[in-house]
């Protein structure tokens, strides 16, 4: 009896599986395909949201995280602008000689669409740099990532001392940590900053780092005051209003930040645990201020770029660069030497040359090194300026004489009705005279 009732329920079960499959084939829905952003947008939203969708969820139309040879970035099409840019430096990288930097320059990313690309016209004439957050500088190993990073995508407007000076030393830093670390992973980009209302008691110094800068940002649960704040007399007052303001650039609208960041963590076998250290940095001219100055908590930055950093690594595990390297830039005094004498050495122009002059004087800058470059650019200057105005005097003397030429030979053609030269008309008019002679 057992055996005949599990021959019927081998029977049934075998049959049920068959039915089961027909009904699988015929009424469930086959795996779809894989989807783009835009259809898996739509497809996850109710049936009349998605009918609102019908061509297309708005995007950018190209992914906004872009990946080269040797950075990553996220790019802002609002702003023309990277929103972070990571790379990888090495000691190979740092200092290699594959790669020539005036075998590249600035240009659009062709995978950008116009429409939300900065350009260089932008940049003319607006006295703002094109800054790399990817350095040219870090991609010594390879001509192909170093043109790389002179792509637009890779570029914010950034101050020109600071690009050159102070912004540089910082790179300079990530740089001389390969020699001692195998490691150093880099994420730099542009920050917009609020500010305090145009109340002088309530701006602070501009070099401050933003956790002093924002310190009294801490609003209580209520949104009213600070939870440590005691009423005054009078009554509450509101707290002074803040305000992003940034400069634009050109007919694309390219953001000019007021800060930028940069975050630098180094990993090495010789090292128990990672070290990071976070910074923001004014995009202004900043002169002997140690780096520190600059530190901040990573979140911090993270708060007003929007994304997390590193989520993989374990924060409680990291320690401090600046705590271990003590975040030593170049000597400055060294650095200003160099950076001024090669400014001077080739200047665009005597204008140039005379504002760089006046700066470094200003700045207690003046060496006599320095200074011996100054007067010989100078000198270089006023005599290529002597050579013109003497060209000058020529052109224009042989322009008088060759308008005097014209203007005989112009008299000549409307007395005579022909267009023979000044020479051939006194020839005819002298031939005359000698037969009257030989008949005489």
């Amino acid at each position: 009896m057992s055996v005949v009732n599990g021959v019927k329920s081998f029977g049934i079960g075998g049959l049920g599986g068959i039915v089961g499959v027909v009904l699988a084939k015929y009424f469930l829905p086959e795996p779809e395909p894989k989807l783009k952003q835009n259809e898996e947008v739509a497809s996850s939203l109710p049936p009349k949201t998605s009918s609102i969708l019908k061509y297309g969820t708005p995007s950018f139309g190209v992914n906004t995280i872009m990946k080269y040879e040797n950075h990553v970035l996220e790019y802002d099409p609002v702003r023309k602008v990277p929103k972070w840019v990571a790379e990888h430096v090495s000691e190979k990288k740092a200092f290699g000689s594959e790669a020539n930097r005036k075998m590249s320059k600035f240009d659009r990313d062709p995978s950008i669409p116009h429409l939300f690309s900065s350009d260089n016209r932008d940049f003319r004439g607006s006295g703002w740099s094109r800054g790399h957050m990817a350095p040219a500088g870090n991609n010594k190993h390879s001509q192909a990532a170093m043109n790389q990073t002179f792509y637009l995508t890779n570029i914010v407007p950034q101050d020109l001392d600071n690009n050159g000076n102070y912004w540089n030393r910082l790179e300079i830093y990530c740089r001389e940590l390969t020699k001692q670390y195998s490691d150093v992973y880099v994420i730099s980009g542009p920050l917009w900053l609020p500010e305090m209302e145009e109340n002088a008691e309530n701006i602070q110094e501009a070099y401050s780092p933003i956790r002093w800068k924002h310190q009294n940002d801490d609003i209580s649960e209520k949104g009213d005051r600070s939870s440590n704040e005691k009423p005054k007399k009078g009554g509450w007052k509101p707290p002074p209003k803040k305000f992003v303001k940034y400069q634009v650039l050109g007919k694309s609208n390219v953001a000019v930040p007021t800060h930028l960041f940069k975050v630098i963590l180094v990993e090495d076998p010789s090292l128990e645990r990672p070290m990071l250290g976070a910074f923001v940095v004014p995009n202004k001219p900043i002169q002997n201020v140690r780096l520190r100055e600059f530190e901040v908590d990573l979140e911090e930055i993270e708060k007003y770029v929007g994304v997390r950093f590193h989520q993989d690594l374990d924060r409680s595990q990291v320690a401090s660069l600046c705590l271990d390297t003590g975040c030593k830039l170049n000597d400055y005094r060294e650095f200003q030497d160099f950076f001024w004498n090669r400014s001077m050495s080739n200047p665009w122009n005597m204008h140039q040359l005379e504002r760089d002059w006046k700066t470094i004087c200003e700045r207690g800058l003046k060496t006599e090194k320095l200074e011996q470059v100054y007067l010989t650019k100078k000198q270089e200057f006023l005599d290529k300026q002597k050579e013109a105005k003497e060209d000058e005097k020529v052109v224009k003397a042989a322009g008088v004489e060759a308008s005097t030429i014209k203007s005989n030979q112009h008299i000549v053609q409307g007395s005579g009705g022909d267009t023979q030269s000044v020479e051939s008309s006194a020839t005819k008019s002298e031939q005359p005279a000698v037969q009257l002679a030989a008949a005489a």
